[in-house]
């Protein structure tokens, strides 16, 4: 609250001669003081939107690591066919839809796809004594597909975002002999720490590093003599590592 001071009248106001029409009127007491609330401050500013349908997309790098299948473990050890061996790392794409609320939270569905590289272990393109050579690897891809939830600490400027999911991986890899090998398995688990940079109110940019972790609990393979056929083994863990860069859309936003 705040109160103005009040300033006493001239001295010519407080000295009237008696009788004279032109003196100025007898000295009144002091008024009231003149009291009132100052404005209400201004509301923040907010540059990110308390909901929205949220849209966009990244782009990076896929580092894959463990085992892509297990033909033997225990309690404690396990011996597989290493994944960087079948197909080295590569190129990842995503494309991200969900949903904005409470301006911090964003509950969404993701597909990511990777363009995987030649492998590592060379026995698989040229044989080894006790197996034979499939040829020149052709193609290798990995995708997975799930729902996410995010957080950001700083939605209106920047603020550390964290990222979990859970969904369903594929791998495919061909080789120029005809050989094919399919593995899938749900429930692979993905944790992401990054940065989110709102631009504008409508679109915020995120740098990203995340970590993925799974079986694949499937796991077939296609030759020309036999057809197709699951690979005798356990189920490996696998994992990835992905470095992406993403932006997004706040469309149809509220408040």
């Amino acid at each position: 609250m705040y109160q103005e001071s009040w300033t006493p009248p001239g001295e010519e106001q407080r000295k009237a001669v008696p009788g004279d029409a032109r003196s100025p009127a007898p000295y009144s007491p002091t008024p009231a003081a003149y009291v009132y609330d100052p404005p209400p401050p201004a509301p923040p500013l907010r540059r990110s939107p308390w909901s929205s349908l949220w849209v966009g997309a990244r782009a990076g790098g896929l580092f894959p690591f463990g085992n892509a299948y297990s033909t033997y473990r225990d309690y404690y050890y396990e011996v597989g066919e290493s994944w960087d061996g079948l197909a080295s790392s590569g190129p990842v794409v995503e494309g991200d839809v969900g949903v904005r609320f409470a301006r911090s939270y964003i509950v969404y569905g993701f597909w990511e796809h990777g363009f995987m590289g030649t492998g590592s272990d060379a026995t698989w393109r040229t044989g080894s004594p006790d197996s034979q050579g499939y040829g020149d690897q052709t193609s290798a891809t990995t995708d997975f597909t799930g729902l996410g939830f995010r957080w950001s600490s700083r939605p209106d400027a920047v603020g550390l975002v964290i990222d979990v999911g859970l969904g369903y991986r594929w791998f495919r890899e061909r080789w120029a002999g005809g050989y094919k090998m399919d593995l899938r398995g749900f429930g692979e688990f993905r944790f992401g720490l990054g940065a989110d940079v709102r631009l504008t109110r409508a679109f915020s940019i995120s740098p990203l590093l995340m970590f993925s972790t799974g079986t694949f609990h499937d796991r077939i393979f296609t030759s020309p003599e036999r057809g197709q056929y699951s690979i005798p083994s356990y189920g490996g863990s696998h994992g990835t590592v992905t470095l992406t860069v993403g932006g997004h859309f706040d469309l149809a936003s509220g408040s």
